[in-house]
């Protein structure tokens, strides 16, 4: 299921070419600082109440809730926002395993995932990328994985063939059906949960903005694929 394909109908976002990043930014700030105050006054009230008090969990509800809807606001803006690469030489290998270990430290059930590769020298692993677009790219590669109800099997780096560098990301009990597997548009469209669509669409647009091939594979029943192809630039 490739991702770069031309055909793509659901990509309606012109990515980095609004002329209204300004307004959308301003709009954006609005809401985060709604949000805050909302966050603000429920923590507060919820720091008054004995530890028993039920009303206690509905406070708690309402903290989880504009946390969560903080952080789809900023990937939403990731997302939209016009963005142009800032290319450099990347230690892949190094990027990969730091974005593993912020994106499982902060969950003592999840498992450390391995970074492997077959015996290539790490300091060779490079490619000409934006880091910080790049740490975006697979936190959102490794989150979409998360949402679709999977969990991270292992990462495997591949070594650099005719100037590309597969990264393939293995997970499994992943909750995408078969059917949508078989056509993008429908896969995007009928996604769930959405969070798993602005993750995975977070990921094609910066894999697109740096030429990159995205694909996602069912191996077996419960097992997939996410690859994603990047240029060793120069």
């Amino acid at each position: 299921m490739d991702l770069n394909e031309k055909d793509q109908n659901f990509i309606h976002f012109q990515v980095g070419h609004s002329r209204d990043d300004k307004f959308l930014s301003d709009v954006v700030h609005k809401i985060k600082n709604n949000l805050g105050g909302i966050g603000g006054f429920a923590s507060l009230l919820e720091r008054d109440l004995d530890r028993n008090d039920p009303r206690k969990k509905l406070l708690q509800r309402i903290i989880d809730g504009v946390h969560r809807l903080n952080e789809f606001v900023i990937h939403l803006m990731t997302l939209v926002q016009k963005a142009e690469p800032s290319f450099e030489k990347i230690a892949i290998k190094s990027l990969i395993k730091e974005i593993c270990y912020n994106f499982t430290k902060e969950d003592k059930d999840k498992e450390q995932v391995d970074v492997i590769h077959t015996d290539f020298p790490e300091e060779k692993m490079e490619l000409s990328g934006d880091p910080y677009l790049m740490r975006e790219l697979f936190y959102h590669a490794f989150r979409f994985t998360q949402l679709v109800g999977g969990q991270i099997e292992s990462v495997k780096l591949n070594p650099p063939e005719n100037s590309k560098i597969d990264i393939e990301i293995h997970f499994h009990d992943g909750m995408i059906p078969s059917d949508l597997l078989e056509n993008i548009v429908h896969f995007i469209e009928e996604c769930e949960p959405i969070e798993a669509r602005l993750s995975l669409a977070v990921v094609y647009k910066i894999a697109d903005l740096h030429n990159a091939r995205i694909s996602l594979e069912t191996n077996s029943k419960d097992r997939h694929t996410l690859l994603i192809q990047l240029d060793e630039g120069n």
